[in-house]
């Protein structure tokens, strides 16, 4: 049996282990197996998946791991588990011969600051940027570009430390914050450095396809809804985005320019973006799997298994989609965190049975315990559980999020 090479599936990269078995592949992956880098073992008890223990961290280790797999497997494709590990499953798939996404715009993709240079040759909108390694560095280059301003980690993931400040008394503070995170991300830390960027004032959207062959194919254009600033927690995304089809078009082609830009190519992604004034600005683009269970959102609106399709473009059995938006949206997907900024530790919990059987609701879940203290973080890590919908259109979708979160008492 053909395998699938797996490189530490995390969060929303699990989804690509049960589409392998789907698709008749043997799921193999290399995990670390420690901390918070390891394999459900729910998703390994019958031993149709086989794991490796390798510290996913370590370049050379991975990549001398698979090279052993590869002699002993008939590896037919290659892919990251997240967003962490790009990078080395390109290099990976490159060393094996298999299609892939390229090394090097592997390592563009990774870090926003390269990012952000690539998209500025390219003449594409983003906000002004610098990078800055101290504290007198940040100082001096929110002055140079004017408040308000964000600071963000330039490698990390999840919105994590992202934060707008409005004033210079508060930046010192806010980039000291960041630099005293100790808590790690899969064993990374988040360093000295920094990008400062212009605030983008407007709504933010993603964009979520795939590009084979150098055609970009966009599946969704996605609505997000946001905590209230510093920060900038995802509280809910809406498939598609409440936006009139022909503006869905236009999006989803510019969506399209920005991945050619960057020269993705045998990879899904994830464009994050942001509407001021009418015009698209880009904040960032990950070529793996979304979070947030923005894949199972598509799959319910649109019945397009993004990990599927990852799957086959990583083993060469895809091809080239139309280019720009290229799918029907049958109904309207959304998931909706429950969040409460006050609560300073969590007494009680709703019971999951009860969110489950409101009206509309796909499934629900809760990611909070009694005696935990959600807000000394502020970004995902202070949300207390979801909830995903389905609706024939977005009024009947809020009715049904208005009644479930009824529900959700936490105390």
């Amino acid at each position: 049996m053909s395998a699938l090479l797996i490189i530490q599936p995390v969060s929303a990269g699990l989804g690509l282990v049960e589409a392998a078995l789907r698709q008749g592949l043997r799921p193999v992956v290399l995990s670390f197996e420690q901390e918070d880098r390891t394999v459900p073992a729910s998703m390994i008890e019958d031993d149709a998946v086989e794991v490796y223990q390798v510290d996913t961290n370590d370049r050379a280790a991975v990549i001398a791991a698979a090279e052993r797999l590869a002699e002993s497997h008939d590896i037919s494709g290659v892919v990251p588990g997240f967003e962490y590990f790009v990078p080395v499953a390109a290099e990976v798939a490159a060393r094996l011969g298999l299609p892939g996404l390229p090394p090097e715009v592997a390592k563009r993709v990774r870090d926003k600051t390269l990012m952000r240079q690539a998209l500025e040759a390219a003449g594409l909108a983003i906000p002004q940027f610098r990078v800055a390694r101290s504290g007198a560095e940040v100082e001096a280059a929110a002055e140079e570009i004017g408040y308000p301003v964000v600071i963000k980690p330039p490698r990390a993931a999840g919105s994590v430390h992202v934060s707008r400040v409005e004033r210079a008394e508060d930046l010192r503070a806010a980039y000291d914050l960041l630099c005293s995170e100790t808590d790690l991300d899969l064993g990374n830390d988040l360093g000295q450095e920094v990008l400062v960027e212009s605030y983008l004032d407007g709504p933010e959207y993603s964009a979520e396809g795939y590009v084979v062959g150098g055609v970009a194919t966009v599946v969704s254009i996605t609505e997000k809804l946001l905590s209230d600033p510093p920060s900038f927690v995802e509280l809910g995304h809406t498939v598609p985005a409440d936006l009139p089809a022909a503006r869905l078009g236009e999006l989803a082609d510019w969506a399209a320019t920005v991945a050619e830009a960057l020269g993705v190519d045998n990879a899904l992604f994830h464009l994050e973006f942001r509407i001021c004034a009418g015009k698209p600005f880009v904040i960032e683009l990950g070529a793996r799997m979304p979070g947030d269970q923005i894949a199972n959102l598509v799959a319910l609106s649109t019945g397009v298994s993004l990990a599927e399709v990852f799957i086959q473009i990583v083993t060469g059995a895809r091809s080239s989609g139309n280019r720009g938006l290229d799918v029907d949206f049958a109904r309207t997907a959304a998931i909706r965190f429950f969040r409460d900024p006050q609560l300073d530790v969590v007494t009680r919990v709703p019971e999951i049975a009860q969110l489950r059987a409101g009206k509309n609701v796909e499934n629900a879940g809760l990611t909070a315990s009694v005696g935990d203290r959600p807000n000394s973080h502020s970004d995902f890590r202070s949300r207390l559980g979801w909830v995903v919908l389905t609706a024939s259109d977005r009024l009947s979708l809020e009715d049904a999020w208005a009644e479930v979160g009824g529900k959700a008492q936490f105390g």
